[in-house]
This record gives C-alpha cells, structure tokens and sequence, in this order.
C-alpha cells in the first residue's frame, strides 16, 4: 500500500511504500486522537503488548508517516491574526528564488505550500493584527508576487480530524 503521510493538516506523498496492517492504522488513530497518550494504554486499546506499540511508532516514525507535532493558541501568544496568503509569481526563476528567499526567512510565515489551483502558492501568517500582516509580510512579497489574495481567519468551524480520514486506510 502506497502511504500519506499525516502532518498538521497537510498530506504528500510519502517517497517509499510502506506496508500498514490494522494494528498500525489502530495505534496511529490512538496517537492521532492524543500524542501524548503512553504506549501502555495505547496497548490496551490495540490489544497487543506495549513493546509492539514502541517498536511500530518508532518505526512509524523513521518511515515519515508518523511526526509528533503541537498545537498552538496563537490568540493566547499575542498573535490573533492568523491568515492565508495565496499569490503566483511571474515566469521568472530569479523571481521564484527571491520569493523562496523571502518565506524562508519571514517567521511571521508559519507554513507554505505549492499548490495546484487558484494559486501557485498558499502561504499561512500568523501575525498580532492586520496592521503587522500588511507591513511585515504583504507590502514586502508584494513585487515578488501577481494576484496576490489575503483571507483572514474568523473563526474555525472543524478542528482538524485525521483519525477520522485514517479509517479510510483501515484494512
């Protein structure tokens, strides 16, 4: 079975093919759900014994699929504004390499992706108000980029789900 791999609400393509049985798909939707949950429990819940827990999210882990990540409050941080940023860059690869040089090195951009769609690249902020996203990140990338489009987060209608996503890969 060709794998995803599951990271902070992205998905690509994992570079080798991995085998996942139940059992793996079962502690992976455990993690998923808590990642801090002790491998005894996670045992229990699998039915198998807790050096088979270990010994599969360590392999999980060096295989790419499983990452343990936080989650942060950004609004109790100071930084409110949490917005995403979709622009395309003109043919040039002396352009691209500027804008890649400009994300790499702003840390108000939290994550960037190259996408398929409306845009050539989304690219997600977080900032202390609409002010500091203006000056700090769009007024800059702003000759770098064409159609350059903001949204600004309102509010979050569905936390992210992957253990609900993984049962489609449940054998």
């Amino acid at each position: 079975m060709s794998v995803i791999m599951w990271c902070n609400g992205m998905t690509e393509k994992h570079s080798g093919t991995t085998t996942m049985d139940a059992i793996d798909t079962r502690i992976l939707k455990c993690l998923l759900n808590d990642v801090r949950l002790p491998f005894k429990a996670i045992a229990g819940v699998v039915r198998v014994d807790e050096r088979t827990v270990a010994r599969r999210v360590q392999m999980m882990k060096k295989d790419g699929i499983f990452r343990e990540t936080a989650e942060v409050d950004w609004i109790g941080l100071g930084r409110g504004t949490v917005a995403y940023v979709g622009c395309k860059t003109s043919a040039g690869g002396d352009q691209r390499a500027k804008l890649y040089r400009f994300i790499s090195k702003q840390p108000l951009i939290v994550e960037s992706y190259s996408t398929v769609g409306q845009n050539e690249y989304l690219l997600k902020t977080v900032t202390r108000d609409v002010h500091e996203l203006r000056e700090e990140v769009l007024t800059p990338i702003e000759p770098l980029t064409s159609d350059l489009a903001t949204s600004i987060i309102s509010s979050q209608i569905k936390r992210p789900d992957y253990s609900s996503a993984l049962s489609l890969l449940e054998v």
